[in-house]
C-alpha cells in the first residue's frame, strides 16, 4: 500500500430534488433558519454568514451560506441543494458527510413538499505520497508502451502515465469514475480524484444512507489504487 495524506482536498456535493422550487417568496428566510437549526449546536453560526440573491426567473435565485470559517458554502436554488468544503485534510471527510446529514434531515422537515431524487459527490485531493515513495514509482506499472512508443519520435518527451477508470452498479443505483495521477500542485504529489452519482429512492433508502455509501465507494477506490489514506 502506497501511504498519502492530502494537503489540498475538496469536496462537492449535490443534492437534486423535485418538483422544483417556482414561488421564491420566503424560501431564504426558511433556509437560514435550516441551517441555524441543523448547524448551530456543533459549528458557530453567524448572520453574516447569510446572502441571497433574487432575479427575475427563481430558477436563477439562490440562499447561501458561507461558513465553517470561510471554508464551506451550502447554496439552496429552485432544484438542488448543493455544497463545497474546501482546504480539507484527509479526515475532514467524515465530517462533511454528517454536516450534509444534518442539513438533508432539517431540509426535509422545513421544505416536506421538496423530496431528494438523486446526490453527486465529487472529490478532488492533491496529496503527499509518503514513506520515501515517489509519485513515479507509483504511477510507473501503468504506463502505456504504445504511448511511449508513438511520443519517442518527438524525441526528448516527458510523459506522465495516470490511473483512470469508472463502474457503475449492474442494478443503476451507482456510477463513480476514478483518476490518480501527477499533481499541478505539488512536486512530488498525487492527484486523486472522484466523480459518484447516487439516485436516492424514498420508499427504499435515505439522503444519509446515500451519503455513506459515497464513504463506502471512496474507500474501496483506495483499496483498488492500494492506496493508504492517513490523516497525519
Amino acid at each position: 500500500m502506497t501511504k498519502v495524506n492530502a494537503q489540498q482536498c475538496e469536496v462537492d456535493v449535490y443534492a437534486n430534488f423535485a418538483p422544483p422550487m417556482l414561488d421564491w417568496s420566503g424560501v431564504p428566510g426558511r433556509y437560514f433558519g435550516l441551517i441555524h437549526d441543523a448547524l448551530s449546536e456543533d459549528f458557530q453560526v453567524n448572520a453574516k454568514d447569510f446572502s441571497d440573491r433574487t432575479d427575475v426567473s427563481p430558477g436563477t435565485s439562490e440562499a447561501v451560506y458561507r461558513g465553517l470559517g470561510g471554508q464551506s458554502e451550502i447554496t439552496l436554488s429552485a432544484n438542488r441543494l448543493s455544497a463545497r468544503f474546501s482546504r480539507l485534510r484527509a479526515g475532514d471527510i467524515e465530517a462533511v458527510l454528517k454536516i450534509m446529514e444534518a442539513v438533508d434531515r432539517h431540509f426535509g422537515q422545513i421544505f416536506p413538499n421538496y423530496s431528494i431524487h438523486s446526490i453527486r459527490c465529487a472529490l478532488n485531493a492533491h496529496a503527499l505520497v509518503l514513506d520515501g515513495a515517489s509519485v513515479d514509482r507509483f504511477l510507473e506499472p501503468y504506463r502505456n508502451p504504445k504511448i511511449d512508443s508513438v511520443l519517442s519520435r518527438l524525441g526528448e518527451v516527458s510523459y506522465g502515465p495516470s490511473i483512470k477508470f469508472s463502474a457503475r452498479s449492474q442494478h443503476g443505483d451507482w456510477t463513480l469514475f476514478c483518476v490518480a495521477e501527477q499533481s499541478e500542485v505539488l512536486v512530488d504529489g498525487l492527484f486523486l480524484g472522484l466523480d459518484m452519482t447516487l439516485p436516492v429512492t424514498p420508499a427504499t433508502d435515505s439522503f444519509a444512507n446515500r451519503l455513506r455509501r459515497v464513504s463506502y465507494l471512496l474507500n474501496l477506490c483506495l483499496e483498488a489504487l492500494e492506496i493508504e489514506w492517513c490523516t497525519s
